[in-house]
């Protein structure tokens, strides 16, 4: 298991080149025309998502809930690398739930920081512009439990922008952190 910021956006693009290849071949039929050609494409396909997700590791998700410090690492390395693929934004969603619960340094908060004012900026890899993804209100989530003076100066920073994207997902951020009591 790897911590890897750079390996995880190599195997998330990977996966998603993969499936865009297989949605291709769906497309021009080559399961009707070429059967085994077709299966060996979803075989690679099924193979680079297995190695662009953690949890293919049956002892990331247990190492993760418990706190272990590289699960811990590992979890957040790719949320950093922010890998946009089929089950991407499950995995992200498992992650956050795990890791809003773990005991966190400074630099392990100050980084998923980070990886929330990325998701309200809308700067996945891979991700079309202004998409607002199906796992964004995990990282609203995540905000509140990692919530301090500078994640609020930045949001509140955000919810002026001149993007309507990005002043809509930075207002679902502020509004989960007052919910939670931390704005």
């Amino acid at each position: 298991m790897t911590g890897d910021i750079e390996t995880w956006r190599r195997r998330g693009e990977a996966a998603r080149l993969a499936h865009e290849t297989v949605n291709r071949a769906f497309r021009e039929h080559v399961r009707e025309r070429d059967p085994d050609r077709y299966t060996a494409l979803l075989q690679d396909f099924w193979t680079k998502t297995a190695a662009a997700l953690p949890s293919t590791d049956a002892a990331f998700m247990p190492g993760l809930a418990n706190g272990h410090v590289r699960f811990v690492e590992t979890g957040i390395a790719f949320l950093e690398a922010d890998p946009w693929f089929f089950r991407s934004g499950y995995e992200k969603q498992k992650i956050i739930r795990h890791l809003k619960r773990a005991p966190l340094t400074q630099a392990q908060r100050q980084r998923l920081a980070r990886v929330v004012l990325a998701a309200i900026d809308g700067h996945a890899a891979g991700v079309p512009e202004n998409r607002d993804r199906v796992e964004f209100r995990h990282f609203g989530r995540l905000a509140c439990a990692i919530w301090s003076d500078f994640l609020d100066e930045e949001v509140a920073r955000r919810m002026q922008s001149p993007d309507p994207g990005i002043r809509r997902r930075a207002t679902w951020v502020a509004e989960a952190a007052i919910s939670a009591g931390k704005a």
